[in-house]
């Protein structure tokens, strides 16, 4: 069953809960770590181009995502070993614009009873493509973050579908090295959002290669016909032989489900 086929009342509750959280906050010199993860284009056009109203049909992996963390991060809340929601802010200085920036995010939940383990959580609609390659780059190199800052060596990744929760540990990835080099290259990124926000000039497009970049496929990315748009004509040529492929590609990991950073002030 469709999500329009439920009553009338439900489909206003998700989009209700999806709608009515605040819009995010764009300051001009704090950028969000999930902006920093992803492609630096697309988080560009959504700080200049005006939203596009959802309907909820398309509320649905939010809606997903907003329900999961909120009852996990109550459990979390209840327990005296456990935090969930907290802020966490990387602020330096740049000579490049003669300023300071800060890079700004909330972490899921940390449990101290767990080596005190920090928790990314993640809805999925299943977890095939995750069981095979592993935890995705992005939602790594968020939960890296805020490793960093709480000088916190024991992080995981969560994954949840309606059948269950796949836990995957980065604690091996957590090395003093491995660290340094993140944070140089998280903070160089966060230095070209902010020039681009200043000169009103879009930063240079990250699609690497069709195959490895799934989010350019146009069910993850509305700005699509924007960054590229002398390539649409063969992209959705491609896209079709893509999918036919790769059948369980698009079903990895639901986009943006990252419910407390879109909510973020």
């Amino acid at each position: 069953m469709a999500i329009e086929d439920l009553p009338e009342p439900i489909q206003k509750h998700i989009l209700n809960r999806v709608t009515g959280r605040p819009d995010k906050i764009f300051h001009p010199n704090r950028v969000y770590i999930t902006e920093l993860v992803k492609c630096l284009r697309q988080a560009y056009f959504k700080r200049h181009l005006s939203r596009v109203p959802l309907k909820a049909p398309d509320c649905w992996n939010f809606y997903r995502g907003i329900v999961f963390d909120q009852d996990f991060g109550y459990a979390m809340r209840n327990d005296p070993q456990g935090r969930e929601q907290d802020r966490v802010t990387l602020p330096f200085f740049t000579s490049v614009h003669h300023t300071s920036i800060s890079i700004s995010g909330h972490l899921d939940f940390y449990y101290a009873a767990d080596e005190d383990r920090i928790y990314e959580l993640k809805t999925t609609k299943n977890d095939y493509y995750i069981k095979k390659t592993g935890a995705k780059q992005e939602h790594i190199d968020q939960l890296m973050f805020y490793c960093f800052c709480y000088g916190c060596p024991h992080g995981s990744v969560v994954y949840v579908t309606m059948e269950g929760a796949t836990v995957i540990p980065i604690d091996n990835l957590l090395t003093k090295e491995v660290i340094n080099e993140f944070i140089l290259r998280i903070k160089l990124r966060a230095e070209a959002l902010v020039k681009a926000n200043l000169t009103n000039q879009a930063p240079v497009g990250e699609r690497l290669n069709w195959e490895g970049t799934w989010r350019c496929k146009k069910q993850y990315c509305k700005y699509r016909s924007l960054c590229y748009p002398n390539e649409m004509s063969l992209m959705d040529q491609i896209e079709p032989l893509w999918n036919t492929a790769h059948p369980t590609e698009e079903d990895e990991v639901d986009a943006d489900t990252d419910t407390t950073e879109d909510s973020d002030e």
